[in-house]
């Protein structure tokens, strides 16, 4: 077990991810909703490095196009970003943070768990 945590761990596939939300899925999905579901290489980035001083700097290098992304997106209930993170003040935080990244794009942050206003 020592050698296993000493090693760096596995980057995680899009096959991978995709196994996993199959797995929560409780019911069969059709041939077009598989479709839909079906993530590549390209839809993920890699993660900060930790040479960029801001979560706005790591976005711009990652998303390069986003300005040209945002002006014709009009699909509501398809974010162009998604961002997971483990906790809801985490959340918080890379949201302010990242607001010299947005620019005019709206942003909203879900919670699994409720967290006061005051505290956001």
């Amino acid at each position: 077990i020592s050698d296993q945590l000493t090693s760096e761990p596995p980057i995680p596939s899009p096959a991978d991810v995709m196994s996993i939300l199959l797995r929560g899925k409780k019911m069969e999905l059709t041939a077009v909703e598989m479709e839909e579901l079906t993530l590549e290489d390209k839809h993920f980035v890699s993660p900060n490095d930790l040479s960029h001083s801001s979560v706005s700097s790591y976005l711009k290098e990652a998303i390069p196009d986003w300005e040209t992304l945002i002006d014709p997106h009009q699909a509501k209930g398809s974010p162009l970003v998604l961002i997971v993170t483990g906790a809801a003040l985490r959340a918080v935080d890379l949201n302010r943070d990242a607001a010299t990244f947005r620019g005019k794009a709206r942003s909203i942050k879900l919670f699994a768990k409720h967290i006061k206003v005051q505290g956001q």
